[in-house]
């Protein structure tokens, strides 16, 4: 009921779906990795797997999953917590195999999440960085007066400053603006 205090909007049934799965978990074991594992296998998982599979079929990209077939996820489960984590070192067991056929520093790389080059794309001569010309000029952002986004761009686009992030903001909210025809 807490929760509502922060996510007013927001109806509690996923939250107490949630809650309601930890507390099942606790019959089955003692273990706190077990059951924020078995949580995130029963509430997460299934979101993120759906997601993935809606979009590759958007894009008539064919994709797998092989690591999560059921019998492989059963025998994970199995595994002491000890195999499987220590302090913050996470995958300890599959990073161990992993050794037999990749090199040590892609096993042990600092994880990086799918970037794209957003700064790049914004100096562009074409593309991205003509599209956010083309909108700052056309759209009123007054109400932004606290950055000049035409100056932020120009400095980006002369490699003066990276305003990548910023630009890429404003720009979706230019196009949304542009979009519904809002003043």
């Amino acid at each position: 009921k807490r929760m509502q205090a922060f996510y007013p909007r927001l109806s509690l049934s996923e939250f107490d779906y949630r809650y309601s799965t930890l507390m099942k978990t606790k019959s089955l074991t003692n273990d706190l990795l077990r059951r924020i594992t078995l949580l995130d296998q029963n509430t997460y998982l299934g979101s993120i797997l759906n997601r993935q599979d809606k979009m590759s079929m958007a894009t008539s990209l064919e994709s797998r999953v092989p690591i999560l077939d059921y019998r492989l996820i059963e025998l994970a489960n199995t595994i002491p917590p000890q195999f499987k984590q220590k302090k913050l070192q996470s995958k300890i067991l599959l990073k161990k195999i992993a050794e037999k056929y990749l090199p040590h520093d892609v096993i042990y790389r600092r994880k990086s999440g799918f970037g794209v080059p957003l700064a790049d794309w914004f100096r562009a001569k074409t593309g991205l960085g003509v599209l956010a010309q083309d909108v700052f000029s056309s759209v009123n952002l007054d109400e932004l007066e606290t950055i000049n986004i035409k100056n932020m761009l120009v400095s980006h686009q002369q490699g003066q400053a990276d305003h990548a992030e910023v630009l890429w903001t404003v720009l979706n909210y230019a196009l949304w603006k542009k979009t519904f025809n809002i003043a």
